[in-house]
């Protein structure tokens, strides 16, 4: 058998300040093609190709182009470099619970200075709003919920300042909708407290859709908000609407995600199907699996998990997913064998040390689940079932007592 072609590309451009530029030698020729456009565009378009790497999830190299513009006195386009410094350090490590909060606290400092410095840039503001958001949502989980609400309704405010700046200036319709759908999102969850804001949210939602029918996030969002009304046809309808809009495999995921949020597993199912037939990928197949094993079918969702390990043995879920199916079954040791396989593909994700030690304690081997409980907490401090799993165990070990139950996660 022959050895897989490689291929490589040198990049030389004659003018001051002359790019080169060689990639490394690869055997996936579009990977090199899209490499060597995006440094062509680096030269001539930083912010360009920085916001394209934002978007592609490449947070090192926007983050390194970013910090070069900055550093470059003579660039005249800040306050759109200030933003993307903003989004990076809110979207870098968001999915790391231990490291989300700073994320957010770091963003927040960037819009809270471009706010000062461009106060009439409206773009940051939505910006500052969606950080502010996320970073509520994730203090609902606080015994006191004070903070999360004070979050909401900062983030709702800075919103509507963008919204009344834009509204004078007549700015985009896709910029618009942003805004509109940011208030949206902020009044959406301050009905946790006031359920009148959820009508309020609602009609948000309508004027981002009249300013951008294409704004895919509005439709999804009433969806949602419909959901928690328990009106399920019309989050149906809404959640059907967006997937015509726009029959991408994401639309479809999202859809789904929503339906599964609010315990309409079954419906779900057709959304994550859909999704995977259109772009097959490890999560995909996860997600399909775990809406299949929340409807009770789980000979069918083992199907789909072993398909999404199959499709890419590097994503950790499905061999999570799959760990969680023989913790069902109390099959001890496949579900620690899958619960390592994930750590070994994500080792900063902190529920899957919390399912290996419940794996182990399961088998009776509690010095090593203890140990597997530990790391949950180191990554995530505020990881209260490990804590508790953990205080039990040590309970046990003292009084001699038999083993914890299992549960989902």
């Amino acid at each position: 058998m022959e050895p897989p072609k490689k291929f490589s590309i040198r990049l030389r451009i004659d003018d001051k300040g002359r790019v080169q530029y060689e990639a490394e030698a690869t055997d996936t020729l579009e990977i090199l093609v899209d490499q060597a456009a995006l440094k062509l565009v680096e030269w001539f378009e930083p912010l360009d190709a920085a916001y394209y790497s934002y978007h592609k999830r490449d947070y090192d190299n926007a983050l390194r182009i970013v910090r070069a513009y900055l550093a470059d006195q003579t660039k005249n386009e800040r306050q759109w470099a200030l933003n993307l410094l903003g989004l990076i350090e809110h979207a870098r490590n968001r999915s790391d619970d231990a490291l989300a909060e700073k994320g957010y606290n770091e963003a927040i400092t960037v819009f809270e200075k471009l706010r000062v410095s461009n106060p009439n840039f409206a773009p940051a503001l939505y910006n500052h709003s969606y950080v502010l958001i996320d970073k509520g949502h994730k203090h609902l989980e606080d015994s006191d919920r004070k903070v999360a609400r004070e979050l909401f309704s900062r983030a709702y405010e800075i919103a509507r300042e963008g919204i009344d700046i834009d509204e004078v200036a007549g700015t985009t319709a896709r910029e618009r909708a942003a805004g509109y759908a940011t208030a949206g999102r902020a009044l959406r969850f301050l009905g946790e407290w006031e359920p009148t804001k959820y009508k309020e949210a609602l009609g948000y939602f309508d004027r981002s859709i009249d300013a951008d029918p294409m704004f895919l996030f509005a439709y999804l969002m009433q969806g949602a908000i419909y959901n928690k009304c328990e009106e399920h046809d019309d989050a149906i309808a809404k959640y059907q609407r967006a997937t015509e809009m726009n029959p991408s495999a994401q639309t479809f995921t999202r859809a789904g995600a929503y339906l599964r949020k609010y315990g309409r597993h079954a419906d779900s199912i057709a959304m994550f199907g859909k999704a995977a037939d259109l772009k097959p990928s490890g999560p995909a197949y996860s997600y399909w699996g775990q809406a299949l094993r929340a409807s009770g079918r789980p000979e069918e969702a083992r199907e789909r998990f072993q398909q999404a390990i199959q499709t890419d043995p590097n994503s950790p879920n499905g061999y999570n997913q799959l760990g969680l199916l023989y913790l069902e079954e109390k099959n001890w040791d496949e579900a620690a064998t899958n619960f390592r396989l994930a750590i070994n593909a994500s080792p900063r994700w902190s529920n899957y040390y919390y399912n290996l030690g419940r794996a182990l304690s399961g088998a009776g081997n509690l010095k090593d689940a203890k140990d597997a409980f530990k790391r949950a907490i180191d990554i995530y401090q505020s990881h209260p079932k490990s804590q508790a799993e953990l205080d039990e165990l040590e309970l046990r070990e003292r009084e001699g007592e038999g083993l914890p139950k299992v549960e989902q996660m």
